[in-house]
């Protein structure tokens, strides 16, 4: 997993940086957004084909709601993120 400088948790991330954090598709981000799922994206204009931006602090609360399969296991967004 590549780490991206996030310690902002305000900053914008990319459709392509969040599916490297979060090991998807960018087309999986695309699937979740029209089906309602995955973390809160910003849309940046009215077109259809305007780009999105994922939060830092959403993409971290997002993943943080999945269950998880040891309690002990980090998300890859607190690693990424340094947050552990």
């Amino acid at each position: 997993m590549e780490s991206t400088n996030t310690s902002n948790p305000k900053r914008m991330l990319t459709s392509t940086e969040v599916a490297k954090i979060l090991g998807v598709e960018v087309g999986t981000l695309w699937n979740w957004r029209s089906l309602g799922l995955g973390p809160a994206y910003i849309k940046l204009g009215p077109s259809k084909r305007a780009p999105v931006r994922y939060l830092v602090a959403d993409v971290i609360t997002w993943e943080q709601s999945l269950p998880r399969i040891s309690p002990s296991v980090h998300t890859n967004a607190e690693a990424a993120y340094g947050c552990l």
